[in-house]
């Protein structure tokens, strides 16, 4: 016997729910034919299986609710989802995360995010990492929230403070001290902007903080600044982001190299960001990089016992 072309593994329940939040999405031409849903966008057409679908879709009854739908349509296409979806919370706030930014990313759309400076052409903003690509918060959400871009900065570096913890900080080998953190789906160059989160001790009242920089999205590298510990760790960090590094995509951010120490003064975060100056040298098929000299770079190289 041949099936039916419209035949589904999914309630009717679900395909209709499905429809909806495709159109939502600014979908079109949107229908069900041998187990997949059918549809445009951009001029695109795409064929999505109802087998690519998570499980509570698949049986889902009323009463549906769309937004939810359409963020679980959105990871399995990669498809943007509207912004309106943002203005709940609820929905959104497991997925707040804190974002380092420079100066250059304010162009486009993105201008419109919101951010509060942290330090020279370093500022703190919140990417709402929800579907397939995400979201900056703006004050279109803000307006609609409970809470205010303080509150939300605190949720999302909580966020990130159980993506990157001290069970997932680990010393690299032969790295005289550096300490990596690894996590997929989430930029770590937001971790810049909470390390007292999981690194409370190195931002103690007489301690001299970490060295921080996130060279890809998915890596953070620190480290914690002792008193006469030398300055291998030093040119250590330097090197190993510059071997992960891709210049070609790397956003300003991911390119230095901070000195984040603790600080009484009111502010966002609660301890410093001083960037240190990070020279990159290519000399034929070969680069290196360094640290060069400045009025921070002869402090910390005080504190480790380089220098009188």
């Amino acid at each position: 016997m041949r099936r039916s072309t419209n035949e589904s593994s999914l309630s009717q329940s679900a395909r209709d729910a499905v429809r909806e939040a495709l159109e939502r999405m600014g979908c079109a031409q949107i229908k069900w034919k041998n187990g997949a849903v059918h549809f445009e966008t951009g001029g695109e057409k795409i064929q999505l299986s109802d087998t690519l679908l998570p499980d509570w879709i698949r049986t889902i009854e009323p009463p549906v609710q769309t937004d939810l739908v359409a963020i679980a349509l959105s990871e399995v296409t990669g498809l943007q989802l509207p912004r309106s979806i943002a203005s709940d919370l609820s929905l959104v706030q497991s997925k707040l995360y804190p974002m380092a930014v420079t100066r250059d990313a304010f162009s486009g759309p993105d201008r419109a995010m919101c951010r509060r400076e942290v330090g020279t052409d370093l500022y703190a903003a919140i990417w709402i990492g929800i579907g397939g690509k995400g979201l900056w918060l703006t004050s279109a959400e803000l307006d609609r929230w409970p809470i205010d871009f303080e509150e939300a900065f605190s949720v999302a570096c909580a966020n990130m403070g159980t993506t990157i913890s001290t069970g997932t900080v680990n010393e690299i080998s032969d790295g005289h001290g550096v300490l990596a953190a690894l996590a997929e789906g989430v930029d770590l160059c937001g971790g810049l902007l909470c390390l007292g989160t999981f690194l409370p001790d190195d931002f103690t009242p007489g301690s001299h903080g970490v060295l921080a920089c996130s060279p890809t999205p998915g890596t953070i590298l620190l480290l914690p600044v002792r008193p006469g510990g030398g300055a291998e760790g030093i040119a250590s960090i330097v090197q190993i982001s510059d071997m992960l590094r891709d210049d070609r995509v790397a956003s300003e951010a991911q390119k230095r190299l901070y000195w984040a120490q603790p600080t009484t003064e009111p502010g966002v975060l609660g301890y410093t960001l001083d960037m240190l100056p990070v020279i990159t040298i290519h000399e034929g098929n070969s680069r290196r990089a360094h640290v060069d000299s400045s009025e921070e770079v002869q402090s910390l190289l005080r504190v480790l016992g380089e220098i009188d």
